[in-house]
């Protein structure tokens, strides 16, 4: 999952040969993050019966923040770092570099919180062999390439070693900056971008007719099956230089989240098995069309509430496992010592109440107390290093 990084740019221009300027910040895109990891935790903890069926349906349909976050993630690298590569301005080392102080102190967080919990449920029921490789497995971002291990750990940790596989192939793919650049005509430039991203489309749809399930080959469960996804964001990103459309943006956003909503919740509007498929195209839409800073819509998304709630809301995700499993302990014992009615269970809109603000008071002081003050420290560390070595070198 990507971060919304504070400096951006709504300029068009695309300079070259050392001119660069920080792009602007994409307040809207980073509130809209917040909805997609808060969808992924409803997802996975509430159930509560007698729900409306709209709502329902929405929640039984929150894992679909993840590839939200993935043609996200790819957006938003593109739309940093394109215009930081013209001016050739790029260093692979720095960016990999600043991909781990944003993702691995609140990851790190919450495998440390969840070491005791997974001790007690696979202590002695896994050989300490594999539970010793699964957890380095996980520590090193890896567990998507071992399925088997894939959930011993942080379960929704296998979508960071995802993320952490885009980061390692992301230089290779900045070719795609150039993408729609040269000196041709306007619509000879508009078609390449236009073909690039029905190619990203064409193979997130190969990528769908791949084996699927427990049943499925590890080949076909590997993190490069969610490779279009990332290149679809990418695509995205030149499109947004290239300042697609011309106008109507905030409506386009509008609209592909309103056909979201009702595909998901319209029975039969949409066969249940393409679904997800369809939500996740129409997801480049959303994106392409908020990303607009100017749209009245992608305003209200930019709230500073929401914007606050958007930089918090990787921890919120990563950490949603270790804060329901402790919360539900102490919940427990609150109600064997008789201190909370017995209808005021772990499926009671009582608990789900106290989890989500929990969840969210915990994504907030992790953000302001673990993850900001870890990646100023790992960046500035690597700086220093970096500038101790020339020192040394006496160059």
């Amino acid at each position: 999952m990507s971060s919304i990084l504070t400096r951006a740019s709504t300029s068009l221009s695309e300079p070259r040969g050392g001119s660069y300027f920080p792009p602007s910040a994409l307040p809207a895109l980073t509130g809209l993050r917040f909805f997609a990891a808060l969808g992924v935790v409803l997802y996975h903890f509430v159930n509560l019966p007698g729900l409306w069926p709209p709502v329902h349906a929405l929640i039984a349909r929150g894992y679909l923040g993840v590839p939200f976050f993935f043609i996200l993630s790819g957006f938003v690298l593109g739309y940093n770092y394109f215009p930081a590569a013209r001016a050739g301005r790029f260093q692979p080392r720095e960016f990999w570099r600043a991909r781990l102080a944003r993702l691995y102190p609140a990851y790190l967080l919450a495998l440390v919180l969840l070491y005791s919990a997974v001790r007690l449920q696979y202590g002695q029921k896994l050989s300490p062999g594999v539970f010793a490789g699964s957890g380095i497995v996980s520590l090193l971002m890896l567990q998507d390439w071992t399925p088997a291990w894939r959930d011993i750990w942080n379960t929704p940790g296998w979508t960071l070693s995802i993320e952490a596989f885009f980061y390692a192939v992301f230089p290779l793919l900045l070719g795609l900056r150039e993408l729609g650049a040269g000196r041709e005509p306007a619509r000879i430039r508009h078609g390449k971008v236009a073909l690039g991203i029905l190619l990203a489309l064409g193979l997130m749809y190969l990528s769908w007719r791949l084996p699927a399930g427990a049943a499925a080959p590890a080949w076909a469960r590997w993190p490069w099956k969610y490779l279009p996804l990332f290149l679809l964001g990418l695509m995205l990103a030149r499109a947004h230089e290239l300042g697609w459309p011309r106008g109507g943006r905030g409506w386009l956003g509008l609209g592909g989240a309103a056909a979201i909503m009702a595909i998901i919740t319209v029975p039969g509007l949409c066969p249940a098995g393409q679904i997800d498929h369809a939500c996740s195209m129409l997801f480049g839409a959303v994106v392409l069309g908020f990303a607009d800073t100017r749209a009245w819509v992608s305003r209200a998304l930019g709230h500073p509430v929401l914007e606050k709630l958007g930089e918090a809301s990787y921890s919120l995700y990563i950490l949603q496992v270790p804060v329901w499993v402790r919360l539900d302990w102490y919940w427990h014992d609150a109600m064997h010592a008789g201190w909370l009615p017995e209808r005021w269970g772990l499926h009671s809109p009582a608990f789900i109440t106290v989890m989500l603000m929990t969840e969210i008071a915990a994504s907030l002081a992790a953000y302001r107390w673990v993850e900001r003050p870890l990646r100023r420290w790992i960046r500035g560390w690597g700086k220093q290093n970096f500038q101790l070595r020339i020192n040394r070198s006496g160059t």
